[in-house]
């Protein structure tokens, strides 16, 4: 918890890099900001779990942050090799196991034995199924994967797939609520928890903020809940799920305008995803309800192509009365003169162009810095 002294404005530190555990650290750091500054956005759940991690001794601690800032939720035991724990990574594993932070019989799909195994130990595990599929011995790990997954696609306990391999897979649990504190304490998902330690290093520079519960960039849960959802369905998009089911998961419309904005960028993406996949009415229902900036113009070139002459020109010529930016307006009119010939209009007429100023400098450069350069330092 924060101190007392400390609640109006506090700047989180990052750790030394010369501390083994700096990593802890860090990670610390954010769980316990988000612990005291956006509890009144957690559950009890979620305030419990918290807890009882703050409560773990130390090894355990260090594994399992060592974990969630890792890829993935699946790991192999064996592989885990941090001597800074200060105790034996089985036994960190064994206090994590009995506090419900992991689970020791994850049941995985053959997918997720490809990414932990390597060739030589999945090619004997892996004999009979690869001789049923009609394989040759030798062949390629691509080539087994692109096989043999299509035709094993349940997922199933490691020592089911992989028979007389020695070793021990975990599965690391409460994910979500680990994605859930870093979202709050940075305000997005694009910085991950090794921001810290690029921050350390200098190879990132942030302006110091400090930070107090009126800085903190959610004070809705439901707001946190819509960032979620919206930021999983742009993954799935982008891990080739089809946009007609993700478009089901989507969140409807509310009155945050920094959410919406990210929801027209979804919106639009799922449109063009959409419209390249030929399901131009899930295509136009995506560009309709985005506020995207490209989208209004997307929408009407698309119903250009499919001839719906009379609808886009409705569209446009609202559009042209609260044009979203400049190109917007040029292409607009673009449009208009288009559907006007078609409709049998009369031609919009052209806005007019502001006069451009031009002049020349002539300007010395013995340093040989870039034109671009030069004329910005002159210039400022």
């Amino acid at each position: 918890m924060v101190p007392a002294s400390d609640q109006k404005t506090h700047i989180p530190g990052t750790a030394d890099l010369d501390n083994p555990l700096y990593y802890l650290e860090n990670f610390e750091t954010v769980v316990r900001w988000v612990r005291h500054y956006h509890s009144d956005l957690l559950t009890a759940d979620e305030i419990g779990h918290i807890d009882n991690l703050l409560t773990l001794d130390q090894p355990a601690r260090a594994l399992l942050a060592r974990m969630v800032m890792r890829t993935g939720e699946l790991f192999r035991v064996e592989k885990l090799r941090y001597p800074e724990l200060g105790a034996p990574v089985t036994e960190a594993t064994n206090t994590l196991l009995n506090a419900g932070w992991i689970n020791d019989t994850p049941e995985l799909p053959l997918a997720d034995l490809f990414r932990l195994f390597t060739l030589g130990e999945l090619r004997p595990a892996l004999a009979d199924r690869i001789t049923a599929a009609g394989l040759q011995t030798g062949a390629s790990k691509a080539v087994l994967k692109e096989t043999l997954l299509p035709l094993h696609p349940d997922p199933a306990p490691v020592e089911l797939w992989l028979p007389g391999v020695s070793t021990q897979v975990i599965q690391l649990q409460n994910m979500a609520l680990f994605d859930r504190l870093r979202l709050m304490f940075f305000g997005n998902l694009r910085q991950s928890w090794s921001d810290f330690v690029l921050v350390e290093l200098g190879h990132q520079q942030y302006e110091q903020v400090p930070l107090s519960a009126e800085s903190r960039a959610f004070d809705e849960r439901d707001d946190v809940d819509r960032y979620l959802v919206m930021h999983h369905c742009r993954e799935r998009l982008d891990q080739g799920e089809a946009p007609e089911t993700v478009w089901q998961d989507i969140p409807t419309a509310n009155e945050n305008a920094w959410l919406e904005s990210r929801r027209g960028r979804l919106l639009f993406e799922l449109g063009k995803l959409a419209e390249r996949g030929g399901n131009t009415e899930l295509a136009l229902k995506a560009y309709r309800l985005s506020g995207h900036r490209e989208s209004r113009l997307r929408q009407l070139r698309l119903l250009e192509r499919l001839k719906q002459h009379h609808e886009a020109w409705k569209i446009a010529q609202a559009a042209t009365a609260e044009p979203r930016f400049g190109a917007e307006e040029r292409g607009l009119e673009r449009i208009l003169t288009r559907l006007a010939k078609k409709l049998g209009e009369p031609r919009p007429q052209q806005s007019e162009r502001p006069p451009l100023t031009a002049f020349t400098l002539e300007l010395d450069n013995p340093d040989g810095h870039s034109v671009e350069w030069v004329a910005m330092q002159h210039l400022s």
